[in-house]
């Protein structure tokens, strides 16, 4: 019936067709969305409420400029997982590794209650969880207490 129409043109048509659909529903239905897509990338953490998700305001805020927040958290995790790594190694007991923990905290108190906090708070969890000794809810609130 159609043999003068072979695959090849069939399919190209049927993808020009479904690329030319998918335009018009992309454009009809989520033209905010590829507006922000394709205007000028800006950095925008500066100008975002002076508040975390959480309510807290972030600590990491200094006269409007956004401190390397990041670099911070990745350090702190990387210095708790060596702490995690020495005391499975050298067999301490569970109460002095969150003691140990608690103290490795101590200077990052203020990150308490941030997105930056949780990071490391899962970092932590990973790491105990992967040698076998998970923290329940009441331990991971400890190790960020103020001692």
């Amino acid at each position: 019936m159609l043999k003068s129409i072979s695959w090849n043109s069939f399919l190209v048509v049927v993808a020009i067709l479904a690329g030319i659909y998918y335009t018009v529903v992309l454009f009809l239905f989520f033209r905010g969305n590829v507006k922000t897509l394709f205007s000028k990338p800006r950095l925008k953490l500066a100008a975002k409420k002076d508040a975390s998700p959480n309510g807290k305001s972030d600590p990491l805020k200094e006269d409007g400029k956004l401190e390397d927040g990041f670099k911070l958290a990745a350090t702190v995790s990387e210095n708790l997982k060596a702490v995690i790594h020495k005391t499975m190694a050298d067999g301490i007991e569970r109460p002095d590794m969150i003691e140990s923990l608690r103290t490795h905290l101590q200077q990052y108190l203020h990150l308490r209650g941030t997105n930056y906090a949780t990071a490391i708070t899962n970092t932590v969890q990973r790491e105990l969880t992967g040698h076998g000794q998970p923290l329940n809810k009441a331990e991971i609130e400890s190790i960020w207490k103020a001692q």
